[in-house]
């Protein structure tokens, strides 16, 4: 199963591209003083196929907004969003 998990000071972060959890406090211990994952205080769901598509179909329509109107870009979020993509271009 492919998953990012982030350790906080306090707390341990799971995304599964679908879940996106909090599990805290992370010193937690079992009855015999060993470290045992904390439990799950919060879950929300996230499909990232869902942003991701959301996202795409944004930035097409604001592509398309400007070409037909003939607006300008932005200099700052055109340079950003090629800063963005870069590490999948180069």
């Amino acid at each position: 199963m492919n998953y990012i998990k982030i350790f906080f000071t306090n707390c341990i972060v799971l995304y599964d591209g679908e879940t996106l959890s909090i599990h805290y406090p992370r010193e937690t211990y079992s009855k015999n003083k060993r470290f045992k994952f904390p439990p799950k205080k919060l879950a929300k769901k996230l499909k990232f196929s869902k942003i991701w598509n959301q996202s795409l179909h944004n930035s097409v329509e604001y592509f398309i907004d400007h070409m037909t109107k003939k607006k300008k870009f932005n200099k700052k979020n055109f340079e950003s969003s090629i800063k963005a993509i870069y590490p999948i271009i180069d």
